[in-house]
């Protein structure tokens, strides 16, 4: 390694090919990779090779008798380079005239030379060769050491090396619970088993890191023993001759051999049936997969054979024993792929980058991790039907999975973002991320579907523009309901969209009197077709773009603090909100919190577990709720159901006349804690303790029902929902979380709905907090530790502060295993709940 200009490019030569890189240590946008100027012995050589990084006239330049490149040091890619991978492919066709133009395209202001020589001002320094100046035996070192390593080599060139720990990478997500919510249902499969492995996969770390290199690990022989003789015993137990046995004699030691059909070794193709003899010297992988009816084992065998390093030809192979199969009687029975190839010019094959496998009935699916590549093998052909390689965003691949139609492929990587391909072309047909528990997916036309929270979560740019734009703001054009399925069954095509940036909003909203406010807005009439105003959460007013060019005034909600404005243009996009906190009025107009609470802990039907502590929950919400009023102008109109005396006519009435009490600036609450059930078409229902699971209908609560309920009532509601206690949330007839979303989806009302958990997360209850996490975290932040979660110190809990401070405290305390959400419908801005 060689230093310029201090330490602000980093230069490597190495053999073949007086092979050159040169990168920029401050900047990535500059960097020469794999550079060829000369013989296959040797690295560059002064005198010999030109390697030149001139800062005065901003131009870098390499050269040899086989290859060149010079360009600007601004940018790498505005070049003239002739770079053919080895010497035998170069066309030689760089002369100091090429040269010259290359450097006059470019412009220097200051004299140049062009002299074969490492041209760099102040010279370049050396790092050390010598094992870091260590001495001793080989006995004697210790573990390698990377940061002392590198300190000590920076230290011979005047540097220090300041080491800084990274965070801590954030977990992966788990694709096969996330992705059937958005409609990616998973095809079962079997995860294969690596036994032997001389070249390890990219860790968790790397590729958190996306770094793409591997680490070398050589074991014992013994241990390969172990494992081939396991595959030797099944494979005779099926019917399959198989050994172990390397190639003998002069010619079987010095040529790539990799299998043995009769009598003769070869590399390649043969019909002569016969006893199958394979090498273990050949051996970088082997990996067993435990089939239900036979294991598959898959061998990667890899060798080079040569007498110079030009010279030098190599054959790798990808062996698929199918033990479930006929024994083989020709090569391509158990062949699955092969590449024969010069050493000094090698292009990796999909197999040829430490693979991780799984199978099931019909396909082994294949996939390099950090390495970009993915495959499919057809057990029934015993052929692959899709190789794909250079993957976009390969070198954070992590994860591969069918799709359960085995038409489609998905790469899951390790940031959360993912890619569904065809397999019949290879195309790529949707894209999505999957992000603090939330999945969203989208197609090239960034049409999109996604799960409760994630659309907030998911921001589009623009050329020229410097904001973001989340892609909830284009909901009422982009989303498509169920696109994955339908663009996975050609029910639902990319359509062109012509998409226009959102409007922008700026302006002053203010109190005239404690019954009025002012709104003086700013905006692009041309682009904005109407303003629209909202008093804590709820749609009060819409404004035609003519008269919201004027200073408006409008009355103030009962007691209402926050007040939101939004524009919005013809294509219904919207702009950022423009919000502001009036503060409680100095004269109270009587706005009323209803709250109707049910808790059911015992469940008479066999198939319901009785639950510990929802019945508690239901209470420690309720006298924290009644205490949090005490002494405020605040009045409450509580109803609290509990246990088996709930039944379904008394929940009804109470949810009718507390409705009917409700005004317009009134906030009606539901809280429920129990289980929540779902039948054979989705619908969601409360269960109660006398439910029947066999009758759905006629013993629990549809919610799709007092979502109807709540429908015309002028009042702001707030739903609390700690439904999915049992294992087998999502599963059999008890209901996820996602299920409610459906029944939500078309409320015209102004509902926040607060869900103990996501999709088919179980809502975790603890002896230790006496009660379910969920709840605790609510009663904390609305109760016990009210100041802490008050973030604005304005004496209320906002929507904001309510989810951040409940998601917080449950995520930490479950481990990451529970995380509530929160959905809003028809409501805007923030706005006060508690």
């Amino acid at each position: 390694m060689l230093w310029a200009h201090g330490d602000s490019f980093a230069v490597t030569t190495m053999a073949p090919w007086g092979e050159v890189n040169i990168a920029s240590t401050l900047w990535d946008g500059f960097k020469i990779e794999r550079q060829v100027t000369g013989p296959s012995c040797c690295p560059a050589q002064p005198r010999v090779t030109r390697i030149g990084i001139d800062l005065e006239n901003a131009i870098s330049s390499i050269w040899g008798k086989f290859g060149f490149h010079v360009g600007a040091l601004q940018n790498s890619s505005f070049a003239v380079s002739e770079n053919d991978g080895s010497a035998y492919a170069s066309s030689q066709s760089g002369h100091m005239a090429t040269h010259q133009m290359a450097y006059n395209a470019i412009g220097p202001v200051a004299p140049v030379s062009f002299d074969s020589s490492f041209q760099v001002a102040g010279g370049l320094t050396a790092s050390t060769q010598s094992k870091d100046g260590y001495r001793g035996t080989e006995r004697d070192r210790g573990p390698f050491d990377p940061i002392k390593a590198m300190s000590d080599r920076l230290a011979r060139v005047g540097l220090r090396l300041d080491p800084i720990t990274p965070p801590a990478a954030p977990s992966v997500p788990d694709f096969e619970k996330h992705l059937p919510r958005i409609g990616l249902h998973l095809a079962q499969m079997v995860d294969g088993i690596p036994a032997y492995e001389r070249i390890k996969p990219a860790s968790l770390d790397q590729l958190q890191g996306q770094v793409r290199r591997v680490l070398e690990t050589r074991e014992e022989d013994d241990s390969v023993s172990r494992y081939t003789d396991l595959l030797r015993l099944e494979a005779w137990a099926k019917g399959w001759p198989l050994t172990w046995r390397d190639p003998e004699g002069e010619d079987g030691e010095r040529e790539c051999y990799h299998l043995q059909f009769g009598g003769e070794w070869t590399s390649g193709s043969s019909d002569d049936p016969g006893p199958l003899h394979l090498p273990r010297r050949n051996l970088f992988s082997l990996t067993r997969i435990p089939m239900p009816d036979a294991p598959i084992w898959l061998a990667w065998h890899s060798c080079e054979a040569g007498g110079t390093f030009g010279s030098l030809r190599g054959n790798s192979m990808l062996v698929i024993y199918d033990l479930s199969k006929p024994a083989p009687r020709k090569f391509e029975d158990v062949v699955a792929d092969a590449n024969g190839f010069m050493v000094n010019n090698r292009i990796q094959k999909h197999f040829e980058f430490p693979s991780r496998y799984k199978a099931n009935e019909n396909v082994v699916l294949s996939h390099g991790p950090g390495a970009g590549a993915l495959a499919i093998y057809d057990r029934k052909t015993r052929r692959f039907s899709h190789i794909a390689t250079a993957l976009e965003n390969g070198d954070i691949l992590y994860e591969a999975y069918v799709t359960a139609d085995h038409r489609h492929v998905i790469q899951g990587n390790v940031d959360g973002s993912f890619y569904v391909y065809r397999i019949s072309n290879g195309t790529q047909i949707l894209s999505g991320r999957v992000i603090e528990d939330e999945v969203v997916v989208w197609n090239s036309s960034f049409e999109f579907d996604a799960s409760a929270e994630a659309e907030a979560l998911i921001d589009l740019t623009f050329p020229g523009q410097s904001g973001q734009f989340s892609l909830d703001r284009f909901g009422s054009k982009l989303r498509v309901d169920g696109l994955a399925r339908k663009t996975m069954t050609l029910q639902h095509l990319p359509q062109p969209q012509s998409l226009t940036v959102p409007p922008s909003l700026k302006g002053d909203i203010a109190l005239v009197n404690d019954r009025e406010i002012s709104l003086d807005l700013r905006f692009d009439a041309a682009q904005v077709t109407q303003v629209s105003i909202f008093q804590d959460g709820s749609l009060t007013a819409q404004v035609p773009a003519a008269e919201a060019a004027a200073k408006l005034t409008m009355p103030r909600s009962p007691d209402a603090r926050w007040v939101t404005a939004i524009a919005e243009d013809k294509n219904g996009f919207a702009s950022l909100p423009v919000s502001v906190d009036l503060g409680d009025p100095k004269t109270a107009q009587g706005a009323r919190t209803h709250a109707v609470i049910l808790g059911v802990n015992t469940y008479q039907d066999d198939a319901l577990p009785s639950l510990n502590f929802a019945l508690r929950d239901a209470g420690k919400f309720a006298q924290a709720l009644s205490e949090q009023n005490q002494g405020s102008d605040d009045q409450i109109n509580m109803t609290l159901l509990k246990d088996r005396r709930a039944s379904t006519e008394k929940l009804r009435t109470a949810i009718t006349e507390t409705l009917a009490q409700a005004r317009e600036g009134d906030h009606v609450l539901f809280y429920f804690a129990g289980h929540g059930l779902r039948d054979a078409n989705g619908r969601f229902y409360l269960a109660l303790s006398s439910t029947d699971p066999a009758n759905l209908s006629e013993t629990a609560v549809p919610f799709a029902d007092l979502i109807e309920m709540f429908k015309d009532s002028p009042a702001r509601m707030t739903v609390i929902l700690d439904a999915c206690h049992s294992g087998s949330a999502g599963t059999g007839f008890f209901a996820s979380t996602d299920a409610v979303t459906t029944d939500l989806a078309d409320l015209g009302s102004n509902v926040t709905m607060l869900a103990a958990s996501k999709g088919r997360e179980v809502s975790i209850e603890s002896a230790e907090t006496d009660g379910g996490l969920f709840t605790d975290a609510l009663v904390a932040v609305l109760s016990t530790q009210r100041t802490e979660f008050d973030r604005n110190l304005n004496g209320r809990i906002e929507a904001s502060e309510l989810y951040l401070g409940v998601k917080s405290k449950v995520v930490a305390q479950s481990e990451g295993k529970q995380t509530p959400w929160l959905m809003k419908v028809r409501l805007v801005g923030d706005y006060v709940v508690f």
